[in-house]
């Protein structure tokens, strides 16, 4: 079966907010990258506040000519009615997305269909919380852990510094009185000898404490570096303390408002690096 070449972005949209961060994101990321733009707005009958449809395509419509009066890139604008969260990875299969961004409130915790939602997806999601920072994503944290699947960031590490001249802050955590894991180690050196070959421009940074929470430490670098994304990988197998207590990712994003790129371990993606 060939492999589907994903060269779209696709971005969920409040139609009815006058301010959406998730556009700002999904233009730059777009600008930059060189690929399709597509807005797309569900109209969710069964919610009162929610828009009618003929609004809905009205607002759609005029947004869309606004970006593209305004920026030298191809948009595309969808509305439809029903659930977005059983919508929106449909039309991102549908369309051929690279990436999903979507907005939460800047207070709001990761509920269960939202990370249903994202752990469904065959592409990561960019969660977005807070207004854009200029030149977001001059500088990316990424967290290593001892697991095999945080090797698969790594691709998505250099679609930024190609495209966006990003320095990539690798994180990892280590007890200064006992040796480094051995599988976080291997993890670095395969990080380390891919990125050199694709000449990004990174920097380690090795933090004191268990390599398991590296992911809980890595906000506060984040802040000090201004960094516009923090990349992540979504809990695979969930043991018993994922279903009590929630998955890693639950609890980082639910204290954090920078911008997360999630991942889910695949076999069967394209990643549009180069």
């Amino acid at each position: 079966m060939p492999k589907i070449i994903l060269e779209k972005i696709l971005v969920y949209v409040d139609l009815d907010k006058s301010d959406d961060f998730s556009i700002q994101h999904g233009v730059e990321i777009g600008l930059f990258s060189k690929k399709e733009l597509n807005l797309l707005h569900i109209v969710d009958n069964k919610n009162p506040n929610s828009l009618f449809l003929e609004k809905a395509q009205t607002l759609m419509k005029e947004m869309v000519n606004t970006i593209s009066a305004n920026f030298p890139i191809k948009v595309n604008g969808y509305v439809l009615e029903g659930n977005k969260f059983k919508l929106i990875n449909s039309v991102a299969d549908r369309i051929g997305a690279a990436i999903v961004v979507f907005e939460m409130n800047e207070f709001q915790k990761l509920d269960k269909q939202t990370l249903k939602l994202i752990n469904s997806s065959r592409v990561p999601y960019i969660i977005v919380k807070q207004k854009m920072l200029e030149r977001s994503y001059k500088n990316i944290v990424f967290p290593i852990d001892p697991s095999v699947e945080t090797k698969e960031k790594v691709l998505w590490a250099i679609f930024f510094s190609v495209h966006y001249n990003t320095v990539i802050h690798i994180l990892y955590a280590k007890n200064p009185d006992k040796p480094i894991d051995p599988e976080l180690h291997k993890n670095l050196i395969y990080t380390r000898k891919t990125f050199n070959n694709f000449d990004v421009n990174f920097r380690i940074h090795e933090l004191e404490g268990s390599c398991w929470d590296i992911h809980k430490m890595s906000l506060d670098f984040a802040h000090k570096t201004e960094a516009g994304l923090i990349i992540i990988m979504m809990t695979k197998h969930y043991g018993l303390f994922d279903y009590i207590l929630g998955p890693h990712e639950k609890k980082f994003m639910d204290t954090n408002t920078i911008p997360v790129m999630c991942i889910n371990s695949r076999e069967d993606l394209y990643v549009p690096c180069i």
